[in-house]
């Protein structure tokens, strides 16, 4: 390999005497393509590092990589190992040399995978499956080791610019080399379709522009992913945000449906420069995918209909990979199969991308799709046809590129936050707090939010209070009527935002503008927040900011234990509390520096009151515990709006038949004050926005009759005056004022 700076030409498979040259059939040059090895050309001087001796014609290349650490390896098998090309979620991908000197991509996987069993057993099969994929517009499988110590898998090193890097760097392709594409890969999914094997991943980084076609690298082992006992969520759902079907990311059966679907966005970014779903934040691009139709602008009308059928949200909707060549072929009618091999030879005819120097691409690509250039002057960025597009600016193609460059290390992995700045970072990009859905306007301090059931739905409403007190009408939030919604929470100081939880039988939290204008948005969809196992009837709290929430969880990444978790709203990042596993219903301080939960004691609803500090970089925070916890059952903790007093709900028995609401310092061994003594169940107690001096809460005071909503003094008891807010038909509860 050629040490920094220095430049050894690597381009190809230069001709010999009486052999084609570069404007040689596709048929010939894939032929090969598939069955030789690249020679060197006349004149080259080896690497930096080569044995002198090397004759085979891989042992010169200008390959960019890593150097290997101290705790690569050095040889796998008969395989030098040369450099890293990259990292990912399932392991690390190297450059390596075969016995004959073919340069070959090692994927070796990570320690706690190659642990799992099951996952070996099913990796050896996969990796056999992969190695009979037709050898059309795909990486050869060439070898696999499911024994070693480390399991690898070996495919063919691709010589080439990825798609994701030819785009950043010289723009959308040309309407030729473009039509060429989708067949191609289109070509290559019918390949592995055939074979039995879904890719998952495919994206504009598995995508190789080699000398002689498109080739889509990296497949073979996501399905024995599916049987690792012990993979975390994010490794077992493999996708890339900006590409991934609706389906995959709402975790349904995965069939070769959902390459399809990518295939369509990745057409669209290799035709326009621009993601289908946009530029955005990892969660706002899933969010996209689910609810909103792909952004095929620029796109030539026939070519824009044929993507527009393969990313329909319906899997059964989409052609097939055989499907898309017959129409891309213009025999839409045809029921002939097609031999993808013959067919891509000639629509590869005359393939060459174009730049500056007249001559082809160069460069290398690994098998994670880790792009390696060589060097070679860039072009001016291309225009689509008809489109009248100027180049993208410098900003924008540094955004495709930090998207393209973070896909990498999704590698053979699953799907990782791209948010951009990571949680809630300040700089360029889009913040954390603004993937959320808002509406335009915020609710004012006079509005709450409760879930309320009629007829047997549970739906998210909002409701505003007067100045003299009187309820107005109740505007509903959510139209869902298949799963209840329950537990609301106000998001951030401008309150343009209601999260909810989705009671089902996996719980969910969920985002709605708080006009309940627009689709409803699930977070914790990708990143380790995928991970969590929400609890049912877990409330959430929002930090001041509304970047961060805190939830209770039955299971956190890596097999987090029961408790309350902290989570990027992007998903992007996850921390465990250091609180008992039966600690609930937490509040964050409006200060932003603590959060008050309560432990059950006894295996009753209730026990004492806690606080800890909510600090990130506070790991080793111990809980303070603020009641008792023996002269009732102390839950339902909400802050009041200055974060200096504390209003909860105690029970008096057991059975819940009588509780009533408290409001306290928020210190250790402050002296409760009782607000409300009349008989009923008086709980879920919201200190109302602004100046803090009223509670709201809800009873059931009339016998067994639905919950509704009261709202009393939080300064001094004044039960007798406490006042309905709710006389609605219906079962009202959980009221929230403010985020904690």
């Amino acid at each position: 390999m050629g040490r920094p700076g220095t430049t050894t030409a690597f381009t190809g498979y230069p001709r010999a005497s009486g052999e084609a040259g570069p404007d040689a059939g596709a048929a010939d040059c894939c032929e090969r393509a598939v069955n030789e090895t690249p020679r060197a050309r006349p004149g080259i001087q080896p690497a930096v590092g080569v044995d002198q001796t090397m004759t085979p014609p891989d042992a010169a290349t200008d390959v960019q990589t890593t150097a290997l650490g101290p705790d690569d390896p050095v040889q796998l098998g008969s395989y030098t190992l040369l450099g890293k090309l990259g990292e990912g979620g399932m392991g690390t991908v190297y450059l390596g040399r075969s016995e004959t000197g073919r340069l070959v991509a090692i994927k070796v996987i990570r320690a706690d995978v190659a642990g799992d069993a099951e996952f070996r057993s099913r990796f050896r099969l996969e990796a056999e499956t992969a190695r009979r994929v037709a050898r059309v517009c795909t990486a050869e499988v060439l070898d696999a080791a499911p024994d070693a110590a480390r399991p690898y898998l070996v495919t063919e090193f691709i010589e080439g610019r990825t798609l994701a890097r030819f785009v950043t760097e010289s723009g959308p392709l040309s309407a030729a080399n473009l039509e060429q594409l989708a067949v191609g890969v289109a070509a290559a999914l019918t390949a592995i379709h055939s074979a039995g094997i879904v890719h998952r991943d495919l994206k504009p980084s598995n995508v190789v522009l080699s000398p002689f076609g498109p080739r889509v690298i990296d497949f073979g082992i996501a399905r024995a992913l599916d049987s690792a006992s012990n993979l975390t969520g994010n490794l077992q759902q493999l996708g890339t945000p900006a590409f991934m079907a609706p389906e995959q990311i709402q975790g349904e059966t995965i069939t070769p449906a959902v390459d399809i679907f990518s295939w369509g966005g990745l057409v669209t970014f290799a035709a326009t420069g621009r993601y289908p779903f946009g530029d955005a934040s990892a969660q706002v691009l899933l969010y996209r995918a689910v609810n909103e139709a792909p952004r095929l602008d620029g796109l030539d009308p026939p070519l824009r209909e044929i993507v527009a059928d393969a990313m329909a949200k319906s899997p059964s909707a989409r052609p097939t990979a055989q499907q898309l060549m017959l129409r891309l072929l213009g025999e839409p009618s045809s029921v002939a199969e097609i031999d993808p091999e013959a067919t891509v030879i000639q629509v590869l005819d005359g393939w060459k991308l174009p730049t500056a120097d007249g001559t082809g691409s160069t460069g290398g690509a690994g098998g994670d799709g880790t792009t390696v250039a060589a060097g070679r002057e860039q072009r001016p960025a291309a225009t689509v046809r008809g489109s009248g597009r100027a180049p993208r600016s410098a900003r924008r193609m540094a955004l495709v590129a930090a998207g393209a460059a973070v896909a990498v290390l999704a590698t053979v992995g699953g799907v990782l936050a791209l948010a951009s700045g990571g949680s809630g970072a300040d700089g360029e990009g889009v913040k954390v707090v603004d993937i959320l859905p808002k509406s335009d306007v915020g609710l004012d301090d006079d509005t709450l939010v409760y879930s309320s059931e009629q007829e047997g739905r549970r739906a998210i409403y909002s409701l505003r209070v007067g100045p003299d007190g009187r309820p107005g009408q109740p505007q509903r939030l959510t139209v869902d009527d298949t799963k209840p919604a329950a537990l609301p929470v106000i998001v951030g100081p401008q309150r343009k935002t209601v999260l909810y939880t989705v009671i089902d039988s996996s719980p969910s939290l969920v985002a709605i503008a708080a006009d309940g204008s627009g689709a409803p948005m699930p977070l914790f969809t990708s990143g380790p927040a995928a991970e969590l196992v929400i609890a049912p009837d877990a409330r959430a709290s929002v930090d001041p900011t509304g970047r961060f929430v805190v939830i209770r969880a039955v299971r956190g990444p890596n097999d987090g234990l029961t408790g309350l978790y902290v989570a990027a709203v992007d998903g992007s990042s996850v921390r465990r509390l250091n609180v008992p596993a039966g600690a609930t219903d937490p509040s964050w301080s409006p200060t932003g520096d603590r959060i008050v939960f309560f432990v059950g004691s006894g295996g009753v609803d209730g026990g004492a009151l806690f606080t800890i500090d909510a600090d990130p970089a506070a790991a080793g925070a111990k809980p303070v515990q603020l009641t008792p916890g023996t002269e009732g059952f102390d839950a339902d903790p909400t802050w009041s709006p200055d974060g200096k007093k504390v209003a909860f709900r105690r029970a008096f028995d057991p059975n819940l038949a009588e509780t009533d609401v408290f409001v306290m310092d928020a210190s250790p061994g402050a002296t409760p004050l009782r607000l409300t003594e009349a008989p009923g169940r008086d709980q879920d107690p919201t200190f109302v926005a602004g100046d803090g001096k009223l509670i709201a809460f809800t009873s059931q005071r009339d016998g067994p009759t639905n919950r509704e909503i009261y709202v009393t003094s939080a300064t001094a008891p004044d039960d007798a005056n406490a006042r309905k807010l709710t006389s609605f038909r219906g079962d009202d509860a959980t009221p929230r004022w403010t985020s904690g």
